[in-house]
């Protein structure tokens, strides 16, 4: 058998730089550090990179190891012992957890099922226990061991999960089989392995190994004589899925259902060339349908997006026909995302990514395929007949008809070079936006708290800040109380009733039908009903979906009343 090569400074160094945040390495890099072979391979090349490197940035960056130590195995004190140690042979600054099972927010080991779900509550308790390790020490930014071999098995458990669903309910898209990014936002959470919150956009995950293979990390560990410990658990095949499936692909086993990536934004390969049958390259070409999708579904947003209140998403359908499905299914999602309370990058804010959910949503908001059936919707007028929906991420869309306008500026100057983008006659598109309750008389049922009483925090007078909605963040300064009712409330009583006891109340609620925030002053003498908004808004809340213009000269956010600002937290990119 052919020796695999090792890892060279080179290529790391390629790897490495390609998987860099859109917002830098930040402060410091944490890498988490099993004292395993994956990561003991990582923590060795990039502290060689580093110290070679000619950039002084890059050469005076402080790396920081995070070990977690599970508490669930006897000889897991053992390996953070090792770790400790070859971190500190090797000068390499490093943090150990220890989870403290049954103290908030780890559950107790000793709860009913456990046992049963041992793997998804120590790989929660993980990532809670390094991401407190990274605010504690302004780390923004977080390496992982993930190698080829990871994303393979997590393709084949996609797959295999995918084959479970019934009529769609659990089957992933194409794209879903690329497997892990090279870097992607840490994001929001869930409300199932924690909430991260705003804190949560502002770090990122990075995996500069995904293009290389588990033999090469070995090869490399034996070369470099690197000490690293075995987790007997990685190899017992009854402990998870993951372990079964690699158990499989030890052996040889080539029959797990994989096929190849069809590209619709590329030519079709050449049928007389030798297609190679590794399972590898079967992985890295979702790899690169899913980078050719994300450069497409760019493009299309760019050319199709029209203007709306913020914390909406106003997408034009009518520009000329649809992208290939697997576009247009990364648009939903792209757009679900950014609109949903959900929180942001997790299932729950795209439909569970659920086929089923994107094929209504997608069939819905491009009901043709072909020119002549885009003709035919435009001569029929079949464009009054939409209907608003809701499919999944508590998401409403609603149909925008607008007739013969441009959509935006920056529209209006890609039209004026390619007229043929615009249908003459009409333009309509949909707005999603975030999905009311169902029944206005129970308000509370939302995934987040929507009514949030912030009396106390304006009496002490001190600054803070609320992320409302899981979309909105309202930031008070010092004082803020004043600010706000200095102009139109006189009476002494408002702003100086204690935090607690009496009537008047200061609450944060939705603001209008685009569940924009409002601060209000709530009198509960009159059972919380009777409010005086002071919040200045924008006319931006009168904006309407069927309104004949939708080209309006919008301001980023809602215009706060002096001494608050409110930002949306969300964001459209794809990472």
């Amino acid at each position: 058998m052919q020796k695999a090569r090792k890892v060279t400074g080179r290529e790391f160094a390629r790897y490495f730089l390609r998987c860099k945040p859109p917002a830098g390495w930040g402060k410091r890099i944490g890498v988490a550090y099993s004292g395993g072979v994956d990561s003991t391979c990582l923590l060795f090349l990039l502290k060689r990179f580093l110290q070679k490197s000619s950039d002084p940035t890059l050469r005076s960056l402080p790396i920081l190891a995070i070990h977690v130590d599970h508490n669930l195995r006897p000889a897991s004190h053992k390996d953070a012992e090792h770790c400790k140690d070859w971190a500190q042979k090797h000068s390499i600054p490093i943090k150990v957890e220890t989870v403290a099972w049954g103290n908030h927010p780890f559950p107790s080991h000793t709860q009913p099922g456990f046992n049963s779900k041992k793997e998804l509550y120590a790989r929660n308790a993980r990532y809670r226990a390094i991401f407190d390790v990274m605010k504690a020490n302004d780390v923004d930014v977080l390496l992982m061991a993930h190698h080829l071999d990871d994303q393979l098995e997590t393709a084949i458990m996609r797959r295999n999960r995918s084959q479970l669903g019934k009529a769609g309910k659990r089957q992933v898209t194409p794209i879903g089989l690329a497997g892990m990014r090279h870097c992607r936002r840490w994001g929001m959470g869930d409300p199932w392995s924690g909430i991260y919150g705003l804190e949560g956009m502002s770090r990122w995950i990075c995996r500069p190994l995904l293009n290389i293979t588990k033999k090469r990390l070995v090869q490399t560990a034996q070369d470099e004589r690197l000490e690293f410990v075995q987790d007997e658990t990685n190899e017992d095949h009854r402990m998870t899925e993951r372990n079964r499936i690699r158990a499989l692909l030890t052996t040889g086993e080539r029959n797990f259902g994989l096929v190849r990536a069809q590209n619709p934004l590329r030519p079709p390969p050449d049928p007389l060339q030798p297609s190679s049958t590794s399972l590898y390259n079967f992985v890295q070409e979702y790899n690169a349908l899913r980078d050719d999708v994300d450069h497409a579904v760019e493009e299309y947003l760019l050319n199709h997006t029209g203007d709306s209140p913020v914390g909406t998403y106003h997408l034009i359908t009518s520009n000329g026909l649809p992208p290939p499905l697997v576009v247009r299914h990364a648009v939903v999602l792209r757009i679900l995302r950014y609109v949903s309370p959900f929180p942001w990058g997790s299932p729950d804010a795209e439909a569970h990514r659920q086929l089923a959910s994107l094929t209504q949503i997608t069939n819905a908001l491009w009901p043709y395929e072909t020119q002549a059936e885009l003709d035919r919707f435009l001569q029929l007028d079949l464009a009054k007949t939409r209907r608003r929906f809701a499919a999944g991420g508590l998401v409403l869309w609603q149909p925008t008809p607008t007739l013969g306008i441009p959509i935006t500026q920056r529209t209006s100057q890609i039209v004026a070079k390619n007229s043929a983008l615009v249908p003459s006659r009409t333009s309509f598109g949909w707005l999603a936006q975030r999905q009311p309750p169902y029944n206005r008389k129970y308000r509370d049922h939302s995934p987040n708290e929507i009514t949030i009483d912030i009396t106390a925090q304006l009496f002490s007078r001190k600054p803070f800040r609320i992320v409302w909605d899981l979309r909105w963040l309202l930031e008070f300064p010092e004082g803020a109380i004043d600010s706000l009712c200095k102009d139109r409330f006189k009476k002494a009583e408002y702003r100086e009733i204690p935090p607690t006891g009496e009537h008047l109340r200061y609450l944060i609620t939705p603001a209008n039908q685009w569940w924009q925030p409002a601060v209000v002053l709530a009198d509960l003498c009159y059972g919380g009903e009777k409010k005086t908004d002071l919040q200045e808004y924008s006319r931006e809340a009168k904006w309407r979906p069927t309104a004949k213009n939708v080209h309006l000269a919008l301001p980023s956010v809602t215009r706060p009343h002096p001494g608050v600002k409110m930002t949306f937290i969300r964001t459209i990119d794809v990472i």
